[in-house]
């Protein structure tokens, strides 16, 4: 427990949480009407990487450093690597 630190970072508000979640939504609809039935091929995984740079740029937006950003996906990573 004493591995944890707590780090006091400005709350977001709902609709600066949602902006990656919304913009993944958007592409990877547009992406389903662009290529029909072929959407489940390569083009997905470029979208969720673009949904992830989204995501990081909101947190550099908001003073997140890279480093604590990879850190927590790596965290988070672990905790499902069991499953």
């Amino acid at each position: 427990m004493s591995d944890f630190k707590i780090e006091q970072n400005r709350e977001l508000s709902i609709w600066e949480a949602l902006i990656p979640v919304l913009v993944l939504v958007i592409m990877l609809g547009y992406n389903v009407l662009v290529f029909g039935d072929d959407a489940l091929s390569g083009s997905n995984q470029f979208i969720l990487l673009l949904g992830g740079a989204v995501a990081a740029i909101m947190g550099s937006l908001n003073k997140i450093s890279l480093e604590t950003m990879l850190d927590h996906v790596g965290r988070n990573i672990q905790s499902v690597a069991g499953a």
